[in-house]
């Protein structure tokens, strides 16, 4: 029988799959004009005393914040990523 810590296969994902994952999303300086706004992270609570129907709220306005930190995130990112491409366009030299 062959030992589990042992095996030498691996079912981590492939190297190129891992460093589009790992890759940062990009950001737009502040003040830019397509720049995000995330309201600030609110949802610690210490849970003492709140019902039922107040834990679902406070669950669901960090869904909903979380969600649109990921939107903004991805905006920025694609704005960031045109505006990088543009100018690397612009910068190569005319032939």
């Amino acid at each position: 029988m062959a030992d589990p810590a042992t095996k030498t296969e691996s079912s981590k994902p492939t190297k190129s799959a891992k460093a589009a994952a790992d890759e940062p999303k990009l950001t737009l300086p502040v003040g830019h004009p397509q720049a995000g706004y995330v309201p600030p992270d609110l949802s610690f609570r210490d849970s003492a005393g709140d019902s039922d129907e107040e834990q679902a709220a406070l669950e669901e306005q960090i869904a909903d914040r979380d969600e649109l930190v990921e939107m903004v995130a991805d905006h920025e990112h694609q704005v960031a990523t045109e505006e990088r491409e543009a100018a690397l366009a612009e910068a190569e030299p005319k032939k």
